[in-house]
């Protein structure tokens, strides 16, 4: 069903979830982010500036419930230091795994060269 609201049509389940998400938090909104058409929160941000799009959802309208728990995952107020370190851990293992390849690919010129070398009878 659509309503006309503040001056445009909406879907009543867009807004029934932007409803649900400013009882969440007062700054939030939910509604279409009129520069890419998907779905989005967004955050109001103090005047004159604009609202923020804070996180997207596609062309498809979630379920309350579905917003509400991406929402609460990634609201950095409550999962801060944990996001943090799942950041930094991510950091850690891509680093890794680089080190890992330049140490292998390292190890793989080293063998062609000495094998070249003993096939032209440079190394003794």
């Amino acid at each position: 069903m659509r309503m006309y609201i503040n001056g445009k049509m909406v879907d009543s389940e867009v807004y029934a979830l932007n409803i649900s998400i400013r009882q969440y938090n007062d700054r939030l909104s939910f509604d279409v982010n009129e520069d890419t058409g998907d779905y989005c929160i967004f955050m109001d941000m103090p005047s004159p500036e604009p609202r923020v799009p804070v996180l997207g959802f596609g062309n498809k309208v979630p379920s309350i419930d579905e917003a509400r728990k991406k929402l609460y995952l990634s609201d950095t107020q409550v999962h801060g230091m944990k996001i943090y370190d799942q950041i930094l851990k991510s950091q850690e293992d891509f680093k890794k795994e680089k080190q890992y390849v330049a140490s292998q690919r390292t190890g793989d010129a080293a063998e062609r060269i000495t094998s070249e070398l003993f096939r032209k009878g440079g190394v003794r």
